[in-house]
């Protein structure tokens, strides 16, 4: 507090009247004290640390298990306080967790591309789909690929959207073919670009469809996490307490959930069109997920099907689109 507050509070809460001490005072015992304590603030700043590096959590990292549940909320699984960031540390905390799984894998897992992490999940999760983060691999691309362009032309940037947006994995390989051709890339060539490739199956969308994700590409759900416990611990928290303060957000996460099972139980979905999958997707699914439903059913509304041929019952499959325009595709 400034002097001038000091001198404030100290007259309000004195009591006696015409004793008041004013702001100069205050700054002259000030100034006095800073006199008297040269050559002792060395010393206190010094045992200030050590009290802080014998008490303090700081420097363990965090390492939650995130998910998302039946209303596509964030959901803590468990979490780790980590002694550091090594491959043989992740080894341990993987192996303690399919302890709490009972041996049990988990079928996807999404992280950021740390080496060490990576290696670990192979290791012990061998049976479980991993995928880079989609906002960590979208960083690297933009950073890497203006440079890419100026190397390889502007063309590159169109090869690039292409073999990453590719609708099928022979497909892909095509287009990497075709690029490695057009642009004479070898693979003694830009670094980069090649790991991206060889690691195209943890990143590229058409290796992933045969994986559900639950709605999850990225890791943010898990750094939503970190930051939502920024209400509740940090730097100075001590572990004995951090114990507690865990309890305390997992008991707000599942009031949350708590509070939007009860809002499912209890409000009645607004029909589009009393279609009958329609109502069964109403009466099963909660709120949040039957709005995801009705999106991709308001789209099914719009299409029809008619009979082409007979004999290999061949059919025609139609969209209205918002430019007055037919779109066809036929299958067989």
């Amino acid at each position: 507090m400034p002097p001038s507050t000091i001198s404030r509070v100290i007259n309000a809460t004195n009591g006696r009247d015409g004793e008041l001490v004013t702001s100069q005072q205050c700054i002259d015992h000030i100034r006095t004290q800073r006199v008297n304590n040269i050559g002792h603030e060395c010393i206190s700043i010094i045992r200030h640390f050590q009290s802080m590096t014998a008490n303090d959590k700081f420097g363990l990292p965090f390492a939650p298990f995130t998910g998302v549940n039946h209303h596509r909320q964030s959901t803590l699984l468990g979490c780790a306080l980590l002694a550091d960031e090594q491959e043989d540390t992740f080894v341990w905390l993987f192996k303690e967790w399919l302890k709490c799984m009972h041996g049990i894998e988990p079928d996807a897992i999404i992280t950021d591309q740390d080496r060490a992490m990576c290696n670990a999940i192979h290791s012990v999760f061998p049976t479980t789909r991993h995928r880079y983060c989609y906002w960590h691999m979208q960083k690297h691309i933009i950073d890497h690929l203006p440079t890419l362009v100026s190397r390889y032309g502007e063309q590159f940037q169109r090869y690039w959207g292409l073999w990453c947006n590719s609708s099928s994995i022979e497909q892909c390989e095509g287009y990497w073919v075709e690029m490695k051709e057009k642009f004479d890339i070898n693979e003694e060539g830009d670094g980069w670009l090649q790991t991206v490739y060889k690691c195209r199956e943890h990143w590229v969308p058409c290796y992933l469809k045969d994986s559900f994700f639950a709605g999850m590409r990225s890791s943010q759900r898990s750094e939503s996490i970190n930051a939502f416990f920024d209400g509740y611990v940090n730097s100075q928290t001590q572990l004995h307490e951090f114990v507690t303060q865990y309890k305390k957000v997992v008991t707000h996460r599942r009031l949350s959930e708590a509070h939007e099972d009860f809002k499912s139980l209890n409000t009645k979905s607004v029909m589009l069109l009393g279609h009958p999958i329609e109502i069964q997707a109403g009466e099963m699914y909660t709120r949040n997920m039957f709005d995801v439903f009705h999106t991709e059913f308001k789209g099914f509304g719009t299409e029809f099907c008619e009979e082409l041929r007979k004999d290999i019952v061949e059919y025609k499959v139609c969209k209205f689109t918002d430019r007055g325009k037919w779109e066809v595709v036929t299958y067989e």
